[in-house]
């Protein structure tokens, strides 16, 4: 994603979409409420909290490149972004997985190695 500066450059960041919460909508009465017209008439009406996560890639585009330099700046500024996001992309994939051992698990190896003796 990209966000646009006061100082003319623009921000790199990468978004990330966890999924989302869906909560009854209730009356004053706590009961739940329903459509009352329209194609989804008799249905429940729900309140949907979508869970998204930005992580600043601290990379940034000249808005309107002028000389050949800063054209081939902004190119290489995108494709780092763009291997940087492969990355995160395939971390995400092996967390989810669970191909990748997390590296903050902190095992005594005797204990593990006791539990098999």
């Amino acid at each position: 994603e990209q966000n646009k500066l006061s100082d003319g450059r623009i921000s790199l960041y990468l978004e990330y979409y966890l999924g989302r919460e869906e909560k009854p909508v209730l009356d004053e009465n706590g009961n739940q409420v329903y459509y009352d017209s329209g194609k989804m008439q008799g249905k429940p009406k729900f309140a949907v909290k979508h869970n998204r996560r930005k992580e600043n890639l601290s990379l940034y585009l000249i808005d309107k490149p002028r000389t050949p330099a800063e054209r081939q700046q902004n190119k290489e500024t995108l494709e780092l972004a763009m291997r940087i996001r492969a990355e995160r992309e395939q971390e995400f994939k092996e967390s989810m997985l669970g191909y990748r051992l997390k590296k903050d698990r902190a095992v005594n190896f005797l204990d593990y190695f006791q539990a098999y003796i």
